[in-house]
C-alpha cells in the first residue's frame, strides 16, 4: 500500500517545528509500554501454566528426558517472560512517576496557601505589629552580628 502525501494539519508546515508531534509521541509511547507490559503479563501466565503443567510429569526430574528437556526450556521461556515484564512495568512505572512529579510541581506553583491568624481564620491580609516587627529586626541584626563575629576568629 501506499502511503498518502500529507496534506496540512498540525506541525505540518515547511517551517513547523512539530506542534502537537510530541505530545502525541509520548502518548503513544506510553500506550505501547501499557499494552507490551499487559501482553507481557498474559504471556508470562500462559507459560507459568506450562511450566506447572510440566513439572507434573513424573520424568521431570530424570536429566536427559524429554519431558526434562521440556520444562527446562519452558522454565527458561517463563524466566525471560518475566524478565521482560519486570523491565515494562519498571518504565512504566518509572514514567508515571515523572508525570505525577511534574504535576505536584506544577499544582504546587498554582497554589498559594492562606494565612491564619490568631484566631485561626483564613485571610488574605498580613497581620502584624510595628512594635512586633522592629523586635524582629532588633534579633536579626543582633543574630547576624553574632555570626559575623563569629567567622573573623
Amino acid at each position: 500500500m501506499a502511503k498518502k502525501a500529507s496534506s496540512g494539519g498540525t506541525g505540518s508546515g515547511k517551517n513547523s517545528k512539530g506542534g502537537g508531534a510530541k505530545s502525541r509521541r509520548i502518548t503513544y509511547k506510553r500506550r505501547s509500554l501499557e499494552s507490551s507490559e499487559k501482553r507481557l503479563s498474559d504471556a508470562m501466565l500462559r507459560k507459568a501454566n506450562k511450566k506447572m503443567s510440566l513439572a507434573m510429569e513424573p520424568e521431570v526430574t530424570k536429566e536427559g528426558t524429554k519431558a526434562y528437556k521440556n520444562f527446562q526450556k519452558a522454565s527458561n521461556d517463563y524466566y525471560t517472560t518475566q524478565r521482560r515484564y519486570q523491565n515494562a512495568h519498571r518504565l512504566l512505572q518509572d514514567k508515571r512517576g515523572r508525570e505525577a512529579a511534574k504535576r505536584a510541581k506544577e499544582d504546587k506553583r498554582n497554589y498559594k496557601q492562606p494565612f491564619v491568624n490568631g484566631f485561626g481564620e483564613a485571610t488574605k491580609r498580613y497581620i502584624t505589629s510595628a512594635a512586633y516587627e522592629r523586635a524582629q529586626r532588633r534579633q536579626d541584626r543582633e543574630i547576624f552580628q553574632r555570626l559575623n563575629n563569629r567567622q573573623r576568629y
